[in-house]
Parts: C-alpha cells; sequence; structure tokens
C-alpha cells in the first residue's frame, strides 16, 4: 500500500464513523501499478468482503493477506466486530487463504453446477 493511502483511510474512518459511506474500494500498489484490490461494504451488523482481487504474477507474496487485514482494521473502526464474504467452493485456494486467516465456512450452498462456500471471522474489538 502506497504512503498515500494513510489520509484517505483516516477521511474513510471518520466517514464510517458518521454513517456517511457503506461502500470501499482499496488497491495496493506495487511499482505504481494496481497489484490487488478488495471491496466491502458496511452492513448494519458487519462488514461484507464484496470481492478481493490479485494480479496472477503477484499472488504468493502476501497482497491477499494485507488486503484482508486493511477489512479487519476498516471493520474495527466502523465498530464492526464480523466480516462475511462468499467464494467459489471449486477455488480451494481461496477457500484455504480465508482459512489460514481465521474464516470459518458458516455453510455452503449449490450453485449452478457447483458450491457457493459462505464464511466469517468473528474480531475482537
Amino acid at each position: 500500500m502506497g504512503a498515500g493511502d494513510r489520509p484517505r483511510a483516516a477521511a474513510d474512518a471518520h466517514r464510517l464513523r458518521q454513517g456517511r459511506c457503506r461502500a470501499f474500494v482499496r488497491s495496493c500498489r506495487r511499482g505504481g501499478r494496481i497489484v490487488g484490490m478488495i471491496e466491502t461494504i458496511l452492513a448494519d451488523d458487519h462488514l461484507w468482503i464484496e470481492n478481493v482481487c490479485v494480479a496472477p504474477d503477484a499472488q504468493d507474496r502476501g497482497i491477499g493477506r494485507l488486503l484482508l487485514e486493511r477489512a479487519e482494521q476498516q471493520a474495527i473502526e466502523a465498530g464492526r466486530l464480523e466480516l462475511r464474504l462468499l467464494t467459489n467452493g471449486a477455488f480451494e485456494t481461496n477457500v484455504s487463504l480465508y482459512r489460514r486467516h481465521g474464516y470459518v465456512v458458516d455453510r455452503e450452498e449449490p450453485f449452478m453446477s457447483g458450491v457457493t462456500v459462505y464464511m466469517s471471522k468473528r474480531l475482537t474489538g
């Protein structure tokens, strides 16, 4: 994350506390290009992770972990102690990544010819 993200992050935290902003997109840049991003939505009782992606040539370098940590920080700043997301069960590496970072499977539902995996993580304030 670039150093320029800090003032924006502080301003976003303020907007979150004031209830004026509900959706965010954060990016991670390396060498001037975006190599990862996370999209989150503030719900009444949790922070929803809508999307996480890391460029194929930037994977296995901790960027996904960094983005998830950013979401956790955002949730805590907003007074939410739970994060939720869903992923395609066919993407076993995604499910493994989330599990390694403390997410648990809440349920699995059939979807078309696959399975949607719903996951969550409780935070301590």
